[in-house]
């Protein structure tokens, strides 16, 4: 929300108008405007004509320096009377009805010594009105209680701080009795008289506010109920916002910066949210601050909007019928009344989609809440103007003049206002975000090797990869390049780079079919290294290659690749990474490109028990297998160990018919030179053993004693963990997508956050259970699982809070419910949505639309990747393998199979 008002509005009043008070004078229903103005010792009385205006002021002699007046009934007559105080004589003056639509003569009643601010209210409980004065010569404030007769009886003194400027009233302590206010100027702080019941008021507690607190406000500012205090500080050019503690005291006080001069201040909901904003006049300005409550206790930055000059008072009232609060304010040094109606400027669409076409009309302007009125609009200079020269307004409509760049303007600022018939103008900066879209790449560069690219087998891929991808250096963009005749190592022929329009975008490259693409099959692509994968038969060769882009858009590019002189080698890439064995059970994979990372490929090769096994991955500090300092076998080790580790797959005992965990093979990617080592945990998992509901006993290490590990055929190893044999292999395969998260705790999730178009899940599902299951996934807003309920992009319910179940399944992807009869294999197809995490659940002998209808009372047992959004806090979701889940449907983990159900995925992303 924002505050909006129109330019101010200016009615006359009297000489030096020094406070302003809003009712119903004349009782017509309109707000009318009361004024006490201090060198001409008069009230100006201005009513509302009901045209959004005010009529001439009728004046009412008052006193010697009539500085402040109250509104209220004071004889009981159902008629508002006025009372005024007379800064320099000393006394009030109460102004009484005369029912014809006047007011007698002043009544004068002494009080101290400068009298500067007045309060209302009924002290002793009779039901009549009493005052209080604020007696800013002296240290004191004035009580007059109602005599019943029209009038009041002498005043009773009591202390506060020095030279009070302000009062207020309140029950500040909640005990049903008014309670004194006062802001001390001179001793920066403000006094609280508790009323003791008995006519009288306590000795006065004073809490501490800023430098010449010269007004004073009581509302409840945070909702809790209890009356807080608002200050405004004249010397220090902000407001204290005081929080009632609940005690009859308050807290230390916020300060919150306005205008220079603040000298009076209100409290009102102006935005219409619920909650009180302030609004200050400051007096050395001329303007006004209007500070919205931001919900925790605090207010946003003020708004300021200009006034007369030197106002000393403001006032909130609803002045047009509109239901909207507008402001008053009694300008000292123009003599006049300035009146600002609440009117809120809105442009419906604040953001541009980049590379749209100029003179495109991008939004619509609406001003308030009106159908009916005709307003004008225009761009104007003054704050907040810097872009208005790409823009024009025909109508109410918005048109850009601009064909907008992202990359080289993100957003536009514009400064627009609006005029209704009668002249009324609101003004507003604007800020117009433009849409940083996905743009096709426009060339792809070939840049071959270098003499001094290949130092060592570690460090051979030194060409740049994608970071410089969009220098405009586009001297090889010819379509050809010479191969460097001494890369007799990696055979890596070139790099490629790509121009786009997206200076951060990240691309992928590939061989594809098509005009050009004779030569193909002779490379392969990793990274951005263009990598011969055959003899050299010929000195040209010629291949087509594309540059992909994050999301999806491509370039292709027909190349002639001139290996001439390129040697003699018959050395022969099939993988660009290498797997060290360092210690017979200590493991490192190495990249051969410089910064890169390298990949691993692992599969199930035997696995003979019926016992289910969870094989882990984790990294160690040093070739001994150290972490954090501790040694393999040393107290600690085991739990370190699984507090780093990585889930890789989960073997079954007991496969359903059509699956075997043979098929599968998990993609791993690691930092070059990142230390690994293995382990597997027997008929259960790692989290059962961090939660204490399996021993550590379970647990089982890669050792060279053992001799669990060998090298295998092709340049891997296999690790022997007695019935559970896995083959470990780098590879120059691509990670699977969706796979991220997979391996961590409560990984078993879906990740697509960095897709930027649908993805295509193809589903096949198998089943050895006897209940008919149903699995399905759900959107969650973090790693975390929380729903967010209301696609504000933050979680609204959490895992474990009630209704998290029933959430879920509400917000299931539709058409992805998955089942299978038992001990077969079904095929599903559904598309996941670009730029979002996704869970699975299974529902136990049931469907959806049953856990989700009317009665609550019969909805079937439903469980989650997530431990705590469980009825019986365990696990019921494995990970068999990239984007293969295993789940268990017996509670408390029955018989701990996870082959009750089986879901395998394969996810493609779409064309954009």
């Amino acid at each position: 929300m924002t505050a909006s008002f129109t330019n101010a509005t200016n009615f006359l009043a009297g000489t030096s108008p020094n406070s302003v008070v809003v009712e119903d004078i004349n009782g017509d229903g309109k707000k009318d405007l009361v004024v006490a103005n201090s060198d001409s010792e008069n009230v100006s009385v201005l009513l509302n004509d009901g045209n959004g205006g005010f009529g001439t002021a009728t004046n009412y002699p008052a006193g010697t320096s009539s500085n402040f007046v109250a509104v209220a009934d004071f004889d009981g007559d159902s008629k508002l009377d006025f009372v005024v105080t007379n800064y320099d004589s000393g006394t009030v003056s109460l102004l009484v009805n005369d029912g014809n639509g006047g007011f007698n003569a002043p009544i004068t009643f002494t009080v101290g010594s400068q009298p500067n601010s007045i309060a209302v209210g009924d002290f002793n409980g009779d039901s009549k009105l009493d005052l209080v004065v604020a007696n800013s010569g002296g240290t004191d404030v004035s009580l007059l209680v109602n005599d019943a007769n029209g009038g009041f009886n002498a005043a009773t003194s009591f202390t506060v701080g020095t030279k009070p400027y302000s009062v207020a009233v309140g029950d500040i302590n909640g005990d049903g009795k008014l309670d004194i206010v006062a802001a001390n100027y001179d001793s920066a702080n403000v006094s609280v008289l508790l009323n003791n019941g008995s006519g009288s008021f306590n000795t006065a507690t004073n809490f501490t506010a800023g430098t010449n607190p010269a007004a004073v406000a009581v509302a409840d500012i945070n909702g809790d109920s209890k009356l807080d205090l608002v200050v405004a500080n004249y010397g220090s050019n902000n407001v204290s916002v005081l929080l009632n503690n609940g005690s009859g005291g308050f807290n230390a006080a916020t300060n919150f910066t306005v205008g220079t001069g603040p000298s009076s201040v209100t409290v009102e909901d102006i935005d219409g949210d619920g909650k009180k904003d302030l609004v200050v006049a400051n007096s050395d300005s001329d303007n006004v601050s209007v500070l919205l409550n931001d919900g925790n206790g605090g207010f946003g930055t003020a708004i300021d909007f200009t006034v007369g000059s030197s106002p000393k008072s403001v006032v909130v009232a609803d002045f047009n019928n509109d239901s909207k609060l507008d402001l008053a304010v009694a300008n000292s040094s123009t003599n006049d009344v300035s009146v600002l109606f609440n009117r809120e400027l809105v442009l419906d669409v604040d953001t541009v989609d980049e590379n749209i076409a100029a003179a495109t009309q991008i939004a619509t302007f609406t001003t308030g809440s009106s159908t009916t009125q005709e307003y004008t609009y225009k761009l104007i200079a003054g704050t907040g103007d810097t872009d208005n020269a790409f823009f024009t307004i025909v109508g109410n409509s918005l048109q850009i003049t601009d064909s907008p760049n992202f990359e080289i303007k993100s957003a536009y600022n514009i400064r627009v206002s609006s005029t209704d018939i009668a002249g009324l103008i609101v003004e507003k900066e604007l800020l117009i975000n433009v849409n940083d879209l996905n743009e096709i790449p426009t060339s792809l560069i070939f840049t071959p090797t270098a003499d001094d690219d290949d130092d060592d087998d570690d460090d051979s891929g030194s060409g740049d990869d994608d970071d410089d991808d969009n220098d405009d250096d586009d001297d090889d963009d010819g379509g050809s390049g010479d191969g460097d005749d001494d890369d007799s190592d990696l055979q890596i022929v070139g790099y490629f780079g790509t121009i786009d329009p997206d200076k951060d975008d990240k691309h992928t490259y590939s061989l594809v079919a098509g005009n050009g693409d004779t030569d193909n099959s002779a490379f392969i692509i990793e990274e951005n290294a263009l990598i011969l994968n055959s003899d050299i038969t010929k000195s040209s060769y010629k291949i087509r290659v594309r540059t992909t882009d994050a999301g999806g858009l491509s370039f292709d590019k027909e190349l002639d690749v001139n290996l001439d002189g390129f040697g003699s080698t018959t050395t022969q890439i099939t993988t660009i990474f290498q797997l060290v064995n360092i210690t017979q059970n200590i493991f490192t994979v190495k990249s051969k490109f410089k910064g890169g990372k390298g990949k691993l490929s692992i599969k199930i090769k035997t696995h003979s028990s019926k016992e289910v096994k969870e094989l882990c991955v984790f990294n160690v500090d040093d070739d001994e297998g150290k972490i954090d300092g501790i040694a393999p076998g040393a107290e600690g080790y085991a739990k370190a160990a699984l507090l780093r580790s990585k889930v890789i797959f989960f073997s079954l005992g007991n496969q359903p018919n059509g699956f075997n965990t043979a098929d599968l093979t998990n993609i791993l990617e690691f930092e070059s030179n990142t230390k690994l080592r293995f382990y597997m945990v027997s008929n259960s998992t790692t989290q059962a053993v961090l939660s204490g509901k399996t021993s550590f006993s379970s647990v089982v290490f890669s050792s060279s004693t053992s001799s669990n590990s060998q090298s295998s055929e092709n340049g891997g190893f296999s690790l022997n963990f007695e019935s559970l044999v896995v083959t470990v292999e780098a590879t120059n395969q691509q990670v699977t997508l969706g796979t991220g998260l997979q391996g961590k705790k409560e990984g078993e999730l879906i990740d697509l956050r960095d897709v930027k178009q649908s993805v295509k899940a193809d589903f096949k599902v198998h089943r050895e259970a006897a209940l008919n299951n149903c699995v399905g996934f759900y959107q969650i807003a973090d790693e975390s699982g929380g729903i967010d309920t209301n696609n504000d992009g933050v979680a609204d319910i959490l895992v474990g809070q009630a209704g998290y179940a029933e959430a879920a399944v509400r917000q299931r992807i539709t058409g992805i419910d998955l089942t299978v009869i038992n001990q077969g294999t079904a095929s599903h197809s559904g598309t996941f949505a670009a730029g979002s995490l996704f869970a699975p659940f299974i529902i136990v002998n049931g469907k959806p639309d049953a856990f989700v209808d009317e009665n609550s009372n019969n909805n079937p047992t439903v469980y989650f990747a997530f431990l705590g959004a469980n009825t019986d806090k365990t696990d019921h979701i494995r990970l068999l393998g990239n984007n293969t889940f295993g789940f268990e449907d017996l509670a408390n983990g029955g018989d701990k199979d996870y082959n009750d159900i089986i879901v395998q995925i394969n996810l493609t992303a779409n064309a954009v």
